[in-house]
């Protein structure tokens, strides 16, 4: 029975995608791509995936794939979240189908597929910004106290540690809240049976009943009690029972987070007897979020543009920078005017939203110095 077509306007969400598969019979191209419309609960979506090739000193050389996701939805950001679900499923489907690395999808670009003139919104992310990225500075002594420790633990604590460190590191590396979840919990229980005959030799009573007395033992200690049940019982309902709305799990998983983030370097402090040492970290933690600047317009096509798969409209991107300048707190800042230039297939357009997001999340632009204008393309 075929569906009622949608009352929503189609979008295009294009991603990029770093991967060790091609579609290409060589690696040195031409470019293949692979289409598939498929029926979902939520409509019809459009698939296309492409190979994406640079030219080299030796010739073209692959840098990945392209992935083109068409969806209906009521309104920008709704197209670019429902895309964004689509094409995270598509790069797991193909790392599967080819038993190869496929890394995680970014934006690039995002329109409604509307047709004649009429005005459309449209979004378009810039990663290849001329900025310093923010950093943050190491604190020298937090990291000669613990490498200094843990090298010198005997095992099995010594293997424990390690996993709960690699664990946590893969845990920075991620900015899904689901996997950030996963990979702090894993690294949290790699170290329980070491806390376990830590309190135990301490002749420290362990909390009874649970799964993991290690790390209830020691969230009791620090005030948490009941957070260590609560984040198993939301691993279990992750990756186990799945009863129950997906979007509560995932929602009570993300909550859980910065308490899981608290909770480890108290742990690796305890069992390393670095006495202080978690007090001497940032009070938050990072992600491992892109530098990028987000746009998004409103815009008139030209006449006679039709967009779709491989079809977009562009904007370019200028930059002006001020003299550089040194803060109190060691970094540097230089004012500059990006400037937004037409160029392929808009005729004229309105700045409806900039933002710059960075490790530490969003960013106001003014107090970093920006300044965001349209400019005629002199190109």
């Amino acid at each position: 029975m075929k569906s009622m077509p949608s009352a929503d306007p189609r979008y295009l969400v294009a991603f990029q995608v770093d991967a060790g598969v091609r579609f290409s019979e060589s690696a040195a191209g031409p470019s293949a791509a692979w289409q598939l419309r498929v029926q979902t609960p939520d409509g019809a979506i459009a698939v296309t995936v492409f190979d994406l090739f640079v030219d080299g000193d030796l010739g073209p050389v692959h840098k990945g794939l392209g992935l083109e996701i068409e969806v209906d939805a009521a309104n920008l950001d709704e197209a670019v979240e429902a895309a964004g679900s689509y094409a995270v499923m598509a790069s797991s489907l193909l790392a599967a189908s080819a038993r190869a690395h496929v890394g995680r999808p970014l934006p690039v670009i995002a329109f409604e597929l509307a047709s004649g003139i009429a005005k459309r919104d449209m979004r378009r992310w810039f990663r290849e910004l001329p900025v310093l990225k923010p950093k943050r500075k190491a604190d020298q002594a937090a990291f000669a106290a613990i490498a200094e420790k843990s090298l010198a633990a005997p095992d099995p604590l010594a293997f424990r540690l390690r996993m709960s460190l690699v664990l946590h590191r893969e845990a920075m590396n991620e900015i899904s809240d689901v996997w950030r979840f996963v990979a702090l919990w894993m690294s949290a229980e790699a170290i329980d049976a070491s806390l376990k005959q830590h309190f135990r030799a301490a002749k420290i009573a362990l909390v009874s009943g649970g799964q993991h007395p290690g790390l209830e033992t020691l969230a009791r200690e620090i005030g948490a009690a009941a957070f260590i049940r609560d984040a198993s019982d939301a691993r279990n309902d992750l990756l186990h029972t799945n009863e129950g709305d997906s979007a509560d799990v995932l929602a009570r998983a993300a909550a859980l987070i910065p308490q899981l983030e608290a909770l480890i370097p108290a742990a690796w402090e305890l069992l390393l007897g670095l006495e202080g040492w978690a007090d001497r970290l940032p009070s938050e933690a990072t992600t491992s979020h892109d530098s990028e600047l987000i746009v998004t317009i409103r815009f008139v096509p030209t006449v006679g543009m039709t967009f779709g798969p491989l079809i977009h409209p562009q904007l370019s991107l200028k930059a002006e920078f001020g003299p550089l300048e040194s803060n109190p707190d060691g970094s540097v800042a230089s004012p500059m005017t990006l400037h937004l230039t037409k160029f392929t297939g808009i005729e004229k357009f309105d700045l409806v939203s900039t933002e710059f997001r960075g490790p530490s999340g969003p960013v106001e632009l003014t107090s970093q110095g920006f300044q965001i204008t349209k400019a005629e393309d002199d190109a």
